[in-house]
């Protein structure tokens, strides 16, 4: 917080704007104008749909009891996640959403400091084994200030795109997605529910378990 009431934009590490809002020449069909959502699309081989379907798998919950293995689990994820995955984060403020998405990032690869771009809306972080996309939607009107900024067109790209505030643009959520619920029983004690829709791909439970 505490960085003003700045214009929504993107934010790529060490990269202005312009670079960041990048012609991936014939990797989507929209790249020219507003995509069709009653339709389906192809971005190289990562296959989405816009809206809401059935899950993809049972819900499974993951409990962890400090910050470390919070952060020790979304490693775990990151070993598990694959380009264009999408995961939603849900839960309080504090609940653990930012500390989840540092995690992810070092299980990719990614060095760098990772902070939640709330005044940004996106964060670009590269250096991994793929790009991480992370998302607060929290300040967003709707899923048309998204589209309007183009910024819906990460969510079909080759990283991993990690979305803390999804319900703030519910329309531009992609069918297929892990949605992750946090509660927080106790001051340290995190629980995240994992519940994956559409056609996301199976995860292995007991790979994930804090405690081995």
């Amino acid at each position: 917080m505490g960085q003003g009431n700045a214009a929504p934009s993107a934010k790529r590490e060490g990269a202005p704007i312009a670079a960041l809002m990048r012609d991936t020449a014939g990797a989507c069909p929209w790249q020219s104008g507003a995509p069709d959502r009653s339709r389906r699309y192809s971005c190289g081989d990562n296959r989405r749909q816009y809206g809401y379907g059935k899950g993809a798998g049972p819900m499974f919950t993951v409990e962890t009891q400090s910050v470390e293995e919070t952060r020790a689990f979304g490693e775990r994820l990151a070993g598990q996640l694959r380009p264009g995955d999408v995961v939603l984060l849900e839960g309080d403020l504090g609940a653990g959403k930012s500390e989840l998405t540092r995690g992810i990032a070092r299980g990719l690869g990614i060095t760098g400091p990772v902070t939640s771009p709330t005044f940004t809306i996106l964060q670009v972080h590269e250096g991994g084994r793929l790009p991480l996309f992370h998302f607060d939607w929290y300040r967003l009107s709707g899923a048309d200030e998204l589209y309007e900024l183009s910024m819906d067109e990460y969510l079909y790209d080759r990283g991993v795109s990690v979305v803390e505030w999804p319900s703030m643009a519910q329309d531009a959520v992609p069918e297929t997605h892990l949605r992750i619920r946090i509660d927080a029983p106790a001051d340290n004690q995190r629980r995240f529910q994992l519940e994956p829709a559409g056609t996301f791909h199976a995860l292995d439970e007991r790979a994930l378990e804090a405690t081995r």
